[in-house]
């Protein structure tokens, strides 16, 4: 993560779990799923008519700093890599002309997927990136915001923490995996 995000990035094998967020997310990853997909020539093919369809392009990807941001109202772009890796770049919110309400939701869709225990949501404020935290079941954000200085409660907190955003990331993904882990431990 650069800046705020408003991605889902995520594994092919791990698809399922972003179904329920589309109603055409199956078709979408069967498609992108296919035995033969490498050996398709570039160009658009229907999934289900002309509300899904697939973009099968050859590209030579650009680093990160000459790249626009690409954003849709209308629909919503799945990108996979055939061959060779891909490196997601996000954009400031700034840069994209998008406000600040725009994001207030992103923690709840992302802990709304089927699978996800907890969810996290880091921006870039003047006073530090502001962390809203939320979870499902049993795990405990409060305990996570605690953590950092924060507070709030066991399925939604918060923080701020006074580091560059790429830091900020890692130090709550290592405590949202070592909360997890704990009530791994816990549950055996």
């Amino acid at each position: 993560m650069d800046m705020e995000k408003n991605h889902i990035v995520g594994r092919l094998a791990e698809c399922e779990r972003y179904f329920s967020l589309n109603p055409h997310f199956s078709k979408a990853f069967a498609f992108l799923k296919r035995p033969d997909l490498a050996e398709l020539p570039p160009g658009r093919y229907d999934i289900d008519g002309s509300s899904c369809w697939a973009n099968v392009q050859e590209a030579t990807l650009k680093d990160l700093a000459e790249r626009r941001l690409e954003a849709h109202r209308r629909y919503i772009d799945i990108q996979s890599p055939i061959t060779g890796p891909e490196t997601i770049g996000l954009a400031e919110m700034d840069a994209a002309g998008a406000e600040m309400e725009h994001t207030e939701e992103f923690v709840e869709t992302i802990r709304a997927i089927r699978g996800v225990e907890m969810s996290a949501f880091l921006r870039e404020t003047e006073d530090g990136i502001r962390v809203s935290l939320r979870s499902k079941n049993k795990a405990d954000v409060g305990a996570i915001a605690q953590h950092f200085g924060g507070g709030g409660h066991v399925k939604a907190a918060g923080c701020t923490i006074h580091e560059p955003l790429l830091e900020a990331f890692e130090m709550v993904r290592a405590e949202m995996i070592r909360s997890l882990e704990a009530l791994q431990n816990d549950q055996s």
